[in-house]
Parts: C-alpha cells; structure tokens; sequence
C-alpha cells in the first residue's frame, strides 16, 4: 500500500461518486470500488493491474451501452489519448490544447440552466417543449464544446504522430478540421456523425423550424447556398435525441477518459501530480456535459 494512500482513496471514493451519477456508470463505479480495495489490501501488481483492465473494459461497456459507435469511439479516444501521452515530450505538447479544453468546459456551465428551466415540462411529457429545451442545447453544443472537442481530437492525433499542430488551431474552419482528422487516419465521419453537416444547427440558429402536434415530429430547413443544397429533414424526438448525443460524444469520451487516466496515476505513479489538493476533477463532477432534458 501506498504511504500516501488515504489522500489516493479520498479522490477514488470521488471518482466512485461520478461514475455513480444519475446510474449511467454504475458498473463502473463498482469497478473502482473493486481497484480501491485491490490497492489496499493486495501485495500482488499482477492482480491491481488485471482490476485496472477490467475497469477500463467495464467503462467501455457502460459508455457504449451498446450502441457500436460510442464503442468505437471509446476505442479511437482511448488510443489518441495513450498515444499522445507516451513520452514526457509529448505530454508538454499537449498543455497547448488545454485552452480549448477549459474553454469548452467553461461553457459547458451554460447548460445548467436551461436544463432547470425545461426540466418540468420534461417531466409532464410536453413533447415540444423538450424539442426546444433540446435546440438549445443543441446550439450550444455545436458552437461551444463539440466544436473545441474535434480540434482537441485533431491536435492529439497530430502530437501523437509527431507533427506539428497548426497554431491557428481554434481558428481553422470544421470542413478543413474534418479533413485534417482524415488525414491521420481517424474517422472523421463517425466523430462528426451528430454535426450533420452544420445543416441542423443551421436550421435552429436561424429558427427554421416546424412543430408537428399530431406526429410529434420536427421538421428542420436550411437554404440553398453556393456550397450545400437545400436541407429538409423531419425527426421524432428520439432521431434529434441521436443527434444532441452524437455531437456530444466527443468531449464527453475526452473528459470521461482523462478520470480513466487519473485512476491509473492514483494507483501506479509514484507521485500522482496534485495528490491532495483540488484537481480539475472537482470542476468535471459539476459540469452538465451528462444531463439531458
């Protein structure tokens, strides 16, 4: 056991504490319950490291819920994210991303409150205004963490491969971020699969919307320009649904994943960094990056 261990213990049962959050991780959660008490009654590295890999398998497994994408985006962030940390070097390189990082967890605080203001008509079964309720947090999304998340993605995959990460990063355009995740060989489609093209978010930020009371359905319009056709698409709440957690796929997998990385230094490092103080795990636990309306 760690001499340190009850200041490594405080932040597990912390740890223990998100994953339990609103049941999604359950299992999870009793997974690191599992590592703690491997940690502390175990003389054997062999059996702590087989309870950290059954964590990891459990946490894939609560992310994915079964759908095949949020498994293969499990996948895909856990390899960009080992990757890009493999040598001292590199994770010096990564401080440059961590702008966009905070960025989008400081605007991840704005959806706190419209996830209070539609709560009771989400809890009376008012079909439209979750459909707005749900725009709005669409928007947000789209213009302030999904849109960070892919270029945090990009500058990983580039440090990871020992290339340079464009210093106008924050700046470059979607289509030309989705080209450059390509490029290194990641699958630019699936991490954009809730972007839709910018096409829904254009139809919300311009109010081209129509509610239809007797099917319960949304119809979304965008205009014909220079580069893109006419949009029109008509989705049930449940379709929109796939789309809100598709684009929030990305950040979420970075910020879950990264708790992953601090379970690992909790129970391998010699001198997990800032062991006993606040860490930025204290901001994570808060964020509403995991509520919905």
């Amino acid at each position: 056991m760690w001499a340190d261990f009850e200041l490594r213990l405080w932040e597990l049962v912390g740890l223990v504490r998100y994953f339990n959050y609103r049941n999604e991780c359950t299992k999870t959660a009793s997974q690191v319950v599992d590592f703690a008490v491997k940690l502390a009654t175990s003389k054997s590295p062999s059996l702590i490291k087989r309870s950290f890999a059954r964590l990891i398998d459990t946490f894939r497994t609560d992310f994915a819920r079964g759908d095949g994408i949020r498994g293969l985006l499990f996948d895909i962030v856990r390899v960009i994210t080992l990757v890009s940390m493999a040598s001292s070097e590199r994770r010096k390189r990564l401080e440059a991303l961590l702008p966009l990082f905070y960025e989008a967890l400081n605007n991840s605080e704005n959806f706190m409150p419209i996830l209070e203001a539609f709560q009771p008509y989400s809890d009376q079964g008012d079909m439209r205004m979750r459909y707005y309720g749900m725009y709005l947090l669409y928007l947000f999304n789209a213009e302030g963490i999904f849109d960070a998340a892919t270029r945090i993605l990009w500058g990983m995959g580039l440090i990871g491969r020992d290339q340079e990460v464009p210093q106008n990063l924050s700046d470059i355009g979607w289509r030309d971020v989705k080209e450059g995740l390509h490029q290194i060989d990641l699958p630019g489609e699936l991490l954009f699969a809730g972007w839709a093209d910018g096409r829904l978010r254009n139809a919300i930020a311009h109010s081209r919307m129509t509610y239809d009371k007797l099917r319960g359905t949304m119809r979304f319009q965008d205009r014909q320009t220079s580069t893109n056709p006419s949009f029109d698409r008509t989705l049930s709440i449940y379709a929109f649904s796939d789309y809100c957690t598709n684009l929030d796929n990305p950040f979420h997998m970075i910020v879950n994943y990264q708790l992953i990385i601090r379970i690992w230094q909790l129970g391998f490092d010699p001198k997990p960094p800032g062991l006993g103080t606040r860490s930025a795990f204290d901001r994570w636990k808060d964020s509403p990056l995991m509520e919905g309306v």
